[in-house]
């Protein structure tokens, strides 16, 4: 990592570079006199477990429930320590946060504005990544299904606090007469309002070629990008009976988005690489 700004954050030739082998700076911190009982060429004061220090200067303790843009860019905090991961999609918004930030506020009331929640923190980020990947592979050996099935999953927390990632069972292979699609919490009884944090599916990025059987020519079945009219009333339906969960649904064709939504559609979308980033 290199960094070219002094301890007053002006432009500076002062080059640090941090050397992963070592766990050190290979260069004195511009602000080495914040930490006189350390060396000054310590990396988050010898306590990486309990702090971080994204860009070389000031050590700080990691965000409870960050705020990213739509790019995956961490722009803030509200605060609060429920782990939950903000996602303030309205660039307006996002810009007055990260400004809000570099000012030193800590504690950014999302109140009012536009963000998407996942309540079950890096736990839900993780399980969609976890989803994406298993949906490009063969649910077995010999399956031939990679790319042509649905995976899915859920984030639930218990009465302790404790969230954990719960995958659904794969979706039936895609062919030219049965389309894509997985049974919602594998079929079965789904958790409690109060248990369910977030939950996803993802749909197919692979196609099929078939001829028409009229005119011989190629037909090519791949998944339309986006949330279904399907998703949308099953989340209506969540709605209606009590669930704030968060609905998530990730176009996994090329290029790759995830996709938020509630009963009335869409609310907003991001890069699947920005995604990624939110943990």
């Amino acid at each position: 990592m290199t960094h070219f700004r002094d301890g007053e954050g002006a432009l500076s030739l002062n080059l640090r570079m941090y050397d992963a082998s070592i766990a050190r700076w290979n260069g004195v911190d511009a602000l080495s006199e914040k930490y006189l009982a350390f060396s000054p060429y310590n990396y988050t004061l010898n306590n990486p477990i309990i702090f971080i220090d994204p860009d070389g200067m000031e050590v700080m303790a990691p965000l409870d429930d960050p705020i990213y843009n739509k790019k995956g860019k961490l722009i803030g905090d509200d605060g609060k320590t429920d782990g939950k991961i903000h996602i303030a999609y309205k660039d307006e918004e996002a810009e007055a946060i990260e400004k809000e930030t570099e000012g030193g506020n800590k504690a950014i009331d999302l109140k009012g504005k536009k963000v998407v929640t996942l309540n079950g923190g890096e736990k839900t980020v993780n399980g969609v990544i976890s989803s994406v990947e298993a949906q490009g592979k063969d649910t077995f050996t010999g399956a031939k299904d990679a790319g042509l099935h649905e995976e899915g999953g859920h984030t639930e927390t218990d009465v302790s606090g404790n969230t954990k990632i719960v995958a659904w069972t794969h979706g039936a292979k895609k062919t030219g007469t049965n389309n894509a699609a997985i049974s919602p919490f594998s079929g079965v009884t789904k958790p409690s309002q109060s248990e369910l944090a977030d939950y996803w599916h993802v749909h197919t990025s692979g196609k099929i070629e078939l001829p028409d059987p009229e005119t011989g020519e190629t037909i090519v079945l791949s998944a339309k990008p986006g949330t279904s009219p399907g998703d949308v009333s099953y989340q209506k339906g969540m709605e209606k009976a009590g669930y704030t969960a968060t609905a998530i649904q990730v176009d996994a064709k090329s290029p790759k988005r995830v996709n938020f939504y509630t009963g009335s559609g869409t609310v907003t979308s991001m890069k699947y690489k920005a995604f990624k980033k939110l943990k």
